[in-house]
């Protein structure tokens, strides 16, 4: 109960940034990552496991049936998500990665690729996986984005034109 309630405040206190992380918050990251560690090995069960474990079925009755499961599952995908950041944040690669593959897995089944939030956790990934030297799969995942963003949005949208900055630089720095 009292690593729940840790956790919980831990979770409040972390703030996905779309900037990217400044001075301050890389120093508390830094400082809360004991903290953050301890209590996942005392939750021991990964956060957005519910969501795994849910049928496409299950998932659309939910959205009309359950709201409540819902509302339980996003906070589920929040804490992954906040959980992968700190973690990308301080380098701790490969466990950003357990996170924030759970995180995309999630979002691409309730919403779909098509949505800005699912798009946004694949590119943190990616950005993970480019960390981890998985520079092949950060490619591909940068290109579904930009395939997916060109569609939605048009070639010419600011959000399409930012993911193939970013998918430029990777093929550039790729060789």
């Amino acid at each position: 109960v009292w690593a729940s309630i840790a956790l919980n405040t831990l979770m409040e206190s972390i703030s996905l940034s779309a900037g990217g992380s400044g001075e301050a918050e890389g120093e508390f990251h830094t400082e809360i990552l004991p903290h953050l560690e301890a209590c996942l090995q005392e939750h021991k069960i990964p956060l957005s496991n519910s969501i795994a474990a849910m049928s496409n079925f299950q998932i659309r009755i939910s959205k009309v049936l359950q709201p409540t499961l819902l509302l339980i599952i996003r906070d589920q995908i929040l804490h992954d998500a906040k959980c992968g950041f700190v973690f990308a944040d301080r380098g701790k690669f490969k466990k950003a990665t357990v996170h924030l593959e759970m995180v995309k897995d999630a979002l691409v089944r309730i919403f779909g690729n098509e949505d800005m939030r699912t798009m946004t956790a694949i590119l943190g990934l990616a950005q993970v996986y480019w960390g981890l030297g998985r520079l092949e799969e950060a490619i591909s995942l940068q290109r579904c984005v930009v395939e997916t963003r060109s569609k939605v949005f048009g070639a010419e949208h600011e959000n399409t034109l930012q993911a193939m900055d970013q998918l430029g630089r990777s093929y550039w720095l790729h060789g």
